[in-house]
């Protein structure tokens, strides 16, 4: 019987620490952390008329985090996989629901990365 099995990822998440002179955020890094066992899908394999996925959006991974992470607010996060950085769409959360024996929140957070064309 084969397994699913999950992949490392790291974990920055930001916070606003104020604004500067022109009331722009002053965004701040909090500290990476790395996740084990997070399982990263293509989501190519998506249904493109699927609505939870934003228009116009170019979504390239989907990620579900283990359940032994304690959750927080993923909005404006970045996730790195395989050493590429991917940012978070919009601020998921996860659903709380009794499900067994999963052991990966039941939410789909949805990353993207923009192609340098230069």
């Amino acid at each position: 019987m084969k397994r699913i099995h999950g992949q490392t990822i790291v974990i920055t998440r930001r916070r606003t620490t104020g604004t500067d002179e022109c009331n722009d955020p002053i965004i701040e890094d909090l500290r990476p952390e790395t996740v084990r066992d997070a399982i990263v899908a293509d989501a190519r394999q998506a249904n493109i008329t699927d609505p939870t996925r934003p228009q116009g959006t170019s979504t390239a991974k989907t990620v579900y985090l283990p359940r032994t992470w304690a959750w927080k607010t993923l909005k404006g996060a970045r996730i790195t996989i395989d050493g590429r950085d991917y940012w978070v769409i919009g601020d998921p959360q996860p659903i709380h629901t009794n499900l067994t024996p999963t052991a990966w929140h039941p939410v789909a957070i949805d990353v993207e990365a923009e192609e340098d064309t230069q």
